[in-house]
């Protein structure tokens, strides 16, 4: 069978064979991505309710002001480069960098409409005065600035002509009247007023960083690398120049007050700066802990709305200066973010940029609390500064969640697919009983060397902690104080991987040696009999497979046997067990060249066709992935993106079936099915009962496959056709696309797409046209 369904602005094809699909198996469930880099588009306070708009690269999400918890969140197919209210209609309006316009019901999570139009957009900003959206098509070289109006036709706008200037636009905004509309390039201003006619130029001597417009339309706000703020007032004929210094460095962000009396400013410092611009005085709001990139003021002036590089945004009271309420989205650091999950509540702590852990809570959707593990002071950053910050490679939970034990370490060295360090430390924390940890002992380089890995025994009767360093181990163990109780090596190989079956402690040496220890004595060594050398493993439960990744193989071995059960040349580059499954672990595969997205493969110990095989299409590079267990959802696997979202893929038994929360409603675009005997189309399409006889005998089953052959397979063709071919028999496919700008939100761009009140893609409801089809089929 295959299923094609919308899911969040994400495309999603599952693929089962029919007769091969047993009553008691499940289904897959994919949850909207969550977190992101916060963008420098300001946060969007919203008149009419108590919430705050915030874009998170191509996520805009609707937080709570009350509580700071996300009420809504929609995902773009690129970038969100602008988000305003419409007052007079109550909605909220946004454009991307894909050329896609949404508009929301302000209280209503759901779209009102979408249109997009065919241009790839590099800067946007939108004009309440003229009710229409203004962009820059490149990046540097425009000869004008187009517009379309903010209606569902989209209708085009005439056009702006540009001086020639040299450089690239850095800012392009309207004031909140939208009469005055302004752009930097380079070191360059240019406004128009809209209401009249004429560009005016103004050159700055210095590279521009920031821009602002006061709600008057009398004064443009300009910040500059040097750490300057220039104010030119365009009231009078010719622009009148003033300038405020405080900065040490560029000036990251402006916003006036709604009474345009006071600018605020920041930027690495960490500190919001308040002019009092008819005073020309100035007030300071210290200690935000990290770099300001973004500020939003509400329509009375009462909040501003903060938002920092780390994710997090307060929002402050202008009146007092004090936080109101926070809202923090997930920061990791792409390349080398480390997640373990609390077994005690169930939520993420995933390592931070900062030195800091955040706890995610999974349901709540946000990072409920921080440990800072790092102990580092935020301050300015000097120029040409060169610094080795301390990076938390490793975390890791007892059992029952009492302890918890993290790894830090320095002077990052990547040899071929490991990344070795320099200095380390081990650090101890005990939970209180009011939940927070408190360090309890702190080790300064216990293997004179880096730390590979780190693992909590899995065994109540055997509550130790376990490191590996070049070439040996250590087993550490609490008695009023933790202590070192044994140390073992193998021959002076250097560890790769350790895990904990029952009882045992496993090592993976090079040389693909593969060693058991029960305390200090070995158990039994083997040697994994493939040819490319391992660097990575999983162990069953049981310990009776390994599964191992090597540069172009994966590969089980049954340690029992002492024979290879199954191999596939394909490289894989991380592996995860999943606990709640005793034969199963999900391998990431080796990203393809030139070639967006990822892949995902969940393989059994002891069968050679994988369960299942998911392709995150067009998607940023993977960054890492936890399995956890919610309770509720025991098989869900977790993944870390580079671009800094998660998202949750959770296989659900039909016993465990749930009714999923709002946020995780999926929005079906029809059920294509192919059925093992007949081997032919149907269209399942839900309520309209379209043209089913048009498809006929569109896809014969054989062709189907043959459009795997065409396909590049990330790095073996043959191998790849053959695993596909084996899920196909087997189980299924899964695939994930978020770079979908034709299928997700409207596949013939130019063309707007009505939303109604069931919040269903009216056009989703028609049959698909033979290319759409097609492209599809070359996909899955």
């Amino acid at each position: 069978m295959i299923q094609c369904e919308m899911i969040h602005g994400e495309y999603i094809v599952v693929i089962f064979i029919t007769n091969c699909m047993e009553s008691s198996e499940g289904t897959w469930r994919i949850s909207k991505p969550t977190g992101g880099y916060m963008s420098r588009t300001p946060p969007l306070f919203t008149h009419t309710e108590e919430a705050l708009w915030i874009p998170y690269g191509n996520l805009v999400c609707s937080f709570s002001l009350q509580t700071g918890l996300l009420q809504f969140s929609y995902v773009h197919k690129s970038t969100v480069l602008c988000l305003n209210y419409l007052e007079g209609q109550q909605r909220v309006t946004s454009m991307c960098r894909g050329g896609m316009v949404n508009q929301w019901g302000v209280g209503e999570k759901r779209v009102l409409f979408s249109a997009c139009i065919d241009k790839n957009i590099w800067k946007a900003c939108y004009s309440p005065y003229a009710n229409a959206y203004y962009f820059l098509c490149k990046k540097e070289g425009n000869r004008c600035i187009d517009g379309v109006k903010n209606s569902r036709s989209l209708e085009e706008v005439p056009s702006i002509p540009l001086p020639d200037v040299n450089g690239t636009c850095s800012h392009l905004s309207t004031s909140s009247s939208g009469k005055i509309l302004a752009l930097t390039i380079s070191k360059s201003l240019l406004y128009i007023p809209l209401d009249k006619k004429g560009l005016v130029k103004v050159d700055h001597g210095i590279s521009l960083t920031s821009l602002a417009i006061s709600p008057d339309d009398s004064t443009i706000a300009c910040g500059d690398l040097s750490g300057k703020i220039c104010c030119w007032h365009i009231s009078s004929k010719a622009p009148v120049k003033s300038t405020y210094h405080w900065h040490a460095h560029p000036v990251q962000c402006l916003a006036f007050n709604s009474d345009s009396a006071v600018l605020y400013s920041g930027g690495y410092e960490g500190v919001l700066v308040l002019w009092h611009v008819n005073a020309n005085t100035k007030t300071f709001v210290p200690r935000f802990g990290g770099q300001l990139i973004a500020l939003g003021v509400s329509a009375d002036g009462t909040q501003l709305a903060v938002g920092l590089r780390s994710n997090l945004v307060k929002v402050i009271n202008v009146a007092t200066l004090k936080e109101r309420v926070s809202i923090s989205q997930v920061n990791y650091e792409a390349e080398y973010s480390v997640a373990a999950q609390d077994p005690l509540n169930g939520r993420i702590a995933i390592s931070s940029s900062s030195g800091n852990i955040q706890f995610y809570d999974i349901k709540a959707k946000r990072v409920v609390d921080n440990l800072d593990v790092s102990f580092k002071n935020y301050t300015s950053k000097t120029f040409n500064e060169t610094t080795n910050p301390l990076l938390i490679t490793h975390i890791a939970f007892s059992l029952e969640g009492d302890d918890l034990v993290t790894v830090e370490q320095t002077g990052a060295v990547p040899k071929e697919s490991i990344i070795q360090y320099e200095m380390a430390k081990l650090k101890f924390w005990k939970r209180t009983p009011a939940g927070k940890f408190t360090l309890s002992a702190m080790i300064e380089n216990p293997h004179h060397s880096h730390i590979s890995r780190c693992v909590f025994s899995g065994d109540y009767n055997l509550p130790s902690f376990t490191t590996a360093g070049n070439t040996h181990f250590m087993t550490w163990e609490y008695n009023s104080v933790w202590q070192c109780s044994t140390i073992g090596s193998y021959k002076d190989t250097p560890i790769l991987q350790l895990n904990y079956v029952p009882s045992l402690l496993c090592a993976l040496h090079c040389g693909n040696v593969v060693t058991f220890w029960q305390g200090n004595r070995m158990a039994k060594a083997v040697i994994v009999g493939v040819k490319e050398e391992a660097f990575d493993c999983s162990v069953s439960t049981d310990k009776r497979f390994v599964v191992v990744l090597g540069k172009g193989l994966i590969a089980s071995y049954d340690v029992k046997k002492e024979i290879v059960v199954w191999e596939i040349k394909i490289g894989g580059i991380r592996i995860c067990n999943d606990p709640s499954m005793d034969s199963r672990c999900c391998v990431a595969l080796e990203p393809v060249a030139d070639e967006k997205g990822f892949w995902l493969m969940i393989v059994n110990y002891e069968e050679s066709a994988p369960f299942t095989v998911l392709r995150f299409k067009g998607a940023s590079k993977l960054a890492s992935m936890i399995y956890t267990n919610l309770g509720y959802e025991q098989n869900s696997l977790l993944v870390f993106k580079a671009n800094g979202q998660m998202q949750k893929l959770s296989y659900l038994q039909k016993d465990e079936m749930i009714e999923p929360d709002e946020e995780e409603t999926k929005e079906s675009v029809g059920t294509k099915i192919y059925s093992a005997d007949s081997m032919k189309l149907a269209f399942e399409p839900g309520k309209k009962d379209s043209e089913s006889v048009m498809r006929k005998q569109l896809l014969e089953f054989d062709i189907y496959l043959d459009r795997f052959k065409s396909y590049s397979a990330p790095s073996n063709s043959e191998m790849l056709e053959e695993l596909l071919k084996a899920v196909l028999i087997k189980k299924s496919i899964i695939e994930i696309e978020e770079d979908n700008e034709e299928i997700a939100e409207g596949r013939h761009k130019g063309e707007r797409m009505e939303v109604g009140e069931e919040g269903k893609d009216e056009k989703s409801e028609e049959m698909m046209d033979e290319k759409d089809l097609e492209g599809i089929s070359v996909l899955i």
